[in-house]
């Protein structure tokens, strides 16, 4: 009888630490989704350039306004993968396109060319995102305002630290 319940203790730890492991590697497994900015029509005359941080887990952007405009856009990028066939977004750790939850409500503003205020640096915390794949990537920023409208950084490289 106690050799029984011992048993059967046993078997539960086992079947419990079996299904939170099965738990973690299901949401920091690397999805990836179809993007869905590929055939988005490319703000003309802002940029993006990115960097890749591994050792921090994160990526460093630079968004520049070289138009006589302002330009407005949502400040929570989506990340995308280059497949080596086609642009990939990859998705939370809990399965969602980044702007799955609602896109950001405050809108953010570029003043034109030559004013202050014409470019920001910032940084995408990776901490919702599973770990990274080696490979090449992009940040796609939606102008606000503009329906199918984006910014695309030029594509940076991310090696594993």
């Amino acid at each position: 009888m106690v050799l029984r319940k011992k048993r059967m203790v046993i078997i539960t730890i086992v079947v419990i630490v079996l299904l939170l492991c099965g738990f973690y590697y299901q949401v920091n497994r690397f999805k990836l989704a179809p993007s869905l900015y590929e055939a988005a029509e490319a703000v003309q005359g802002v940029t993006v350039q990115a960097e890749a941080d591994p050792a921090n887990n994160r990526i460093s952007y630079v968004l520049e306004n070289h138009t006589a405009q302002a330009f407005d856009y949502d400040n929570l990028p989506a990340l995308e993968y280059h497949d080596g066939q086609a642009w990939q977004e990859v998705l939370t750790k809990r399965g969602n396109r980044r702007f799955d939850g609602g896109r950001n409500l405050i809108g953010y503003s570029l003043a034109p060319a030559g004013e202050a205020g014409d470019s920001v640096r910032g940084d995408v915390d990776l901490a919702s995102w599973p770990r990274l794949k080696d490979g090449d990537y992009r940040l796609v920023f939606l102008a606000s305002g503009q329906e199918n409208a984006v910014v695309c950084s030029e594509p940076f490289v991310w090696r594993a630290a």
